[in-house]
């Protein structure tokens, strides 16, 4: 019997054997299997759904076929798989390298481009599908690799039809708390480049206090648990105060 995975409560993973759910479940397909792309997979598989992979280096899949993943021989049969296709991949420039030759393959499916980039690249691959008759929707990844499925991650989606989110949301839940930001397709990819901005500057600062505090031999680790990490925590109370004052133009 087919074992059934689903998530229960925060890194914990329950196991059935519900076979009759596992076979109601929509197929999925990932399309890239670099180290977050691999995640993805992962957590569709751990949870029971129909999956296909692809990458342009095919002994990237060989673990996630092994635990039950379809290794596709190119990215139109990857596609024609599933009616949902996730696509998660270097950059721009290698979403069109690998949809560019397919022509109208998507047509009746549904897109997520889950690739890291810039609010332009985003709108301008979103009109691209549209011209093509594609649904798609661009979408940002507030997660690493290694939460991917838990209830600490969450995926930003913008753009496209938002009845084409809502129809997939229990689907995309897998991955990460799904929020639809709008139809404009470059919001994903700005509110993803602005959190990061945040969290690049906050590490930076870190970096800089532990390497100040090192001049005078104080150990990195209790400094961090100890004092740092309890005043970083104290001071994000500060920003509710500022994002008013932002709004309000004081």
């Amino acid at each position: 019997m087919v074992r059934y995975f689903f998530r229960q409560g925060k890194g914990e993973i329950k196991v059935s054997t519900d076979q009759s759910k596992n076979e109601a479940l929509s197929p999925v397909t990932i399309i890239g299997l670099g180290e977050m792309g691999q995640a993805l997979a992962n957590v569709f598989l751990q949870n029971g759904y129909p999956t296909t992979v692809w990458n342009r280096t095919a002994a990237k899949a060989e673990a996630l076929v092994k635990q039950g993943a379809v290794l596709a021989a190119t990215p139109r049969e990857a596609i024609q798989a599933s009616p949902v296709v996730i696509l998660c991949v270097l950059d721009y420039d290698a979403v069109h390298e690998i949809l560019d030759p397919l022509g109208d393959a998507l047509k009746g499916r549904v897109l997520f481009n889950l690739t890291n980039g810039t609010p332009k690249q985003a709108r301008d691959t979103a009109q691209w599908a549209k011209d093509r008759g594609y649904d798609y929707i661009d979408a940002g990844i507030m997660a690493v690799p290694q939460i991917i499925g838990t209830e600490d991650a969450f995926i930003l989606y913008s753009g496209g039809n938002k009845n084409s989110f809502d129809s997939n949301k229990e689907l995309l839940d897998v991955m990460g708390a799904s929020t639809y930001l709008g139809e404009d397709a470059g919001l994903a990819s700005l509110l993803d480049l602005a959190m990061n901005g945040a969290m690049y500057g906050m590490l930076a600062g870190a970096m800089h206090a532990i390497s100040v505090v090192a001049t005078a031999g104080i150990k990195a680790q209790a400094f961090s648990s100890e004092l740092l990490i309890p005043y970083l925590t104290a001071i994000t109370g500060i920003i509710p105060n500022l994002a008013r004052q932002f709004d309000t133009k004081e």
